[in-house]
């Protein structure tokens, strides 16, 4: 079974590995590249970071591929797979536990039954890790965070059934509570986490309310101690932080009350459904207009109530649906109550309630085919289902291959949206900024005049614009944009890096050179700043200046694991060198060029060139 999971996976996942970074990847591993190229030391790094072992991760790819997309998906996906070993093994023991509810358990269930829930277990890692709302935090890098909190909630539960099991070995006991510190430091929502694995316990366990705390009580209390980490990290000032302006989460996000919120949850809780059972509509973003349908009101309504009497009367009977009913209401609390967050819905905060659901599935279908073993059919109804859960699976997979196409090409991603939302102005920006990506300069700036109509005084839109504008060669234009974008955007890199360009297109290199300085002091581990001052300076006849840049161009590049951008400034080095008559410098550059990039286009040529007419040696 594990095999087959593991293959399944590979399979459809390999579909989601290429394709450049998508939406706010861009803010956090491109522009953010700084940080990840020098996370230590922790005291700076990770201040009022609230994800720390989620930014240690992505700066491991970083040290490992720099910002090659394919390497940060690739651990996604094995994340992903790890994560759903994980459920495979927590259902499975989960299973056997309330079976019997005996510290001997394994030994005391039939064979047949004890097939029956390693069948169950492996139905419910299959359905959830081929499902294409997965996509959500596996294809899209920067939601690693809730793979990472998925997988220490996870392995803190497995923990806990392993404690159940009696015996000698206390090692759970420990590892629950660095279960869950793993959780909680991936994502601060993880703080679901302590209150879940009490109501597992409540509900596999035998022991009275006085006998469970005896025996688990410390380690049930470390979990929820842990809970304090959240106040260093800065979530605790966050939630409070009352500040005009947009803001991520908390009491102060703008245009939004803890009520207002809350009623709207109500609907997405409808729409979560919907994608889970019927993932046509999926979105990188949905935005509150998706939540408009009076449908999703009623399905999200009676949802809530459902999960609710479900939670109540199943804990209150101790029995496992209850657990999970309890926990769907419990994962998707931090996000889904009252506490208000910029973006009201967002596919990625079901990504482990979606486990549950699939176990529920898988179960239903386990007890459908008990059912039928009661009445002589065990044998037929096993088929049927084994038939029915491969279809699935297949459908999963075609689904999830699909959406992986969608989700690593920025402007098929941002079109979808479009399609629903014509003048959703956050899609008009990023598909405004995938066509400039592509080359597509046309289309480009259609969509950037539907926006500018919408929002005419977008500072985005006018940097958008301006970047057109340098590619048509009209310097001009482009910089009277940026004068505009500049004013409400004066920290970003890319508003002054363009500048440097425009300036340098109208002469003006040494406000240029002055223009690309200030954007590196905002992205100081991005190469192309230097090259590009290192190309000012040449055009000023000031070759010296320029190879010092050059050098520190190498440097951030190959720092960055980009050998091609390293080559293209070891070349210019080398043409430096060259028109300086310094030959020999010319050569070892040229030659140190094609170590970094065999089929650099002139290296080869230029080699020759500065082979022949190096000075002679000495005597």
């Amino acid at each position: 079974m594990v095999v087959v999971l593991c293959l399944a996976n590979a399979l459809v996942w390999q579909s989601g590995l290429d394709g450049p970074f998508v939406f706010d990847d861009r803010v956090h591993i491109v522009e953010d590249e700084a940080r990840l190229a020098d996370p230590l030391p922790l005291s700076t790094s990770l201040r009022h970071e609230q994800r720390p072992l989620t930014f240690l991760s992505l700066a491991a790819n970083h040290a490992w591929g720099g910002i090659e997309p394919r390497g940060y998906r690739v651990v996604n996906v094995l994340l992903h797979l790890a994560t759903a070993l994980l459920l495979l093994a927590v259902v499975r023991a989960w299973g056997r536990r309330t079976a019997t509810r005996s510290p001997t358990a394994p030994d005391a269930i039939d064979p047949t039954r004890a097939r029956l829930i390693d069948w169950t277990a492996f139905a419910a890692a299959l359905l959830w890790s081929l499902h294409p709302l997965t996509t959500a935090a596996t294809t899209y890098v920067i939601q690693r965070a809730e793979i990472l909190a998925a997988l220490g909630t996870l392995a803190a539960a497995w923990m806990l059934l392993a404690g159940l099991r009696g015996g000698r070995h206390r090692w759970w006991a420990l590892g629950m509570p660095i279960a869950v510190a793993f959780a909680l430091l991936s994502k601060p929502t993880a703080i679901a986490a302590p209150p879940l694995l009490l109501l597992l316990d409540w509900t596999c366990s035998a022991d009275r309310p006085t006998a469970l705390l005896r025996k688990r009580g410390l380690a049930h209390l470390a979990n929820f101690l842990l809970l304090l980490l959240l106040i260093p990290l800065g979530v605790v000032d966050g939630l409070l932080a009352t500040d005009a302006g947009p803001k991520g989460a908390g009491l102060g996000v703008v245009g939004s009350t803890p009520l207002q919120y809350a009623l709207l949850q109500v609907r997405a809780l409808g729409l979560y459904l919907e994608l889970a059972l019927w993932p046509a509509t999926l979105s990188i973003d949905h935005g509150a207009a998706a939540l408009a349908s009076p449908r999703l009101a009623l399905l999200g309504g009676l949802a809530w109530a459902s999960l609710a009497i479900a939670a109540i009367a199943g804990l209150w009977r101790r029995r496992w649906w209850g657990a999970v009913a309890g926990g769907i209401i419990l994962l998707l609390a931090p996000t889904s109550t009252i506490v208000p967050l910029a973006d009201p819905v967002a596919e990625q905060r079901v990504y482990l309630p979606l486990a549950l659901l699939a176990a529920t599935a898988a179960a239903t279908g386990a007890a459908l085919v008990a059912a039928a073993a009661r009445r002589g059919r065990g044998g037929a109804a096993m088929a049927a289902m084994i038939v029915l859960l491969g279809g699935v699976a297949i459908a999963e997979g075609r689904a999830t291959t699909l959406r992986n196409r969608t989700m690593t090409d920025p402007v098929l991603l941002w079109s979808e949206v479009l399609d629903r939302r014509p003048n959703d102005a956050r899609a008009l920006l990023n598909r405004s900024q995938a066509l400039i990506d592509a080359g597509r300069l046309d289309e480009a700036q259609r969509d950037l005049g539907q926006l500018a109509a919408i929002d005419p005084g977008d500072p985005w839109a006018q940097l958008n614009l301006a970047i057109v504008a340098l590619e048509l060669d009209e310097p001009e234009d482009a910089l009277s944009r940026l004068d505009l974008a500049l004013r409400q955007l004066p920290r970003v890199a890319a508003v002054r890096a363009a500048r440097g360009d425009a300036l340098r297109m109208l002469g003006r290199k040494r406000e240029a050179i002055g223009e690309f300085e200030a954007a590196m002091a905002l992205r100081p581990a991005e190469p192309l700043l230097p090259l590009a001052v290192a190309n000012t300076l040449a055009d000023l006849g000031d070759d010296d200046g320029s190879i010092a840049w050059l050098e520190h161009a190498e440097r951030l590049a190959l720092r960055g694991n980009r050998p091609e951008l390293a080559a293209s400034a070891r070349f210019n080095i080398g043409n430096a060198h060259f028109r300086q008559g310094r030959y020999a410098d010319a050569l070892a550059s040229y030659e140190a060029t094609l170590r970094l990039d065999p089929a650099h286009p002139g290296a080869i040529e230029w080699r020759d060139e500065a082979a022949r007419l190096q000075d002679p040696p000495n005597g």
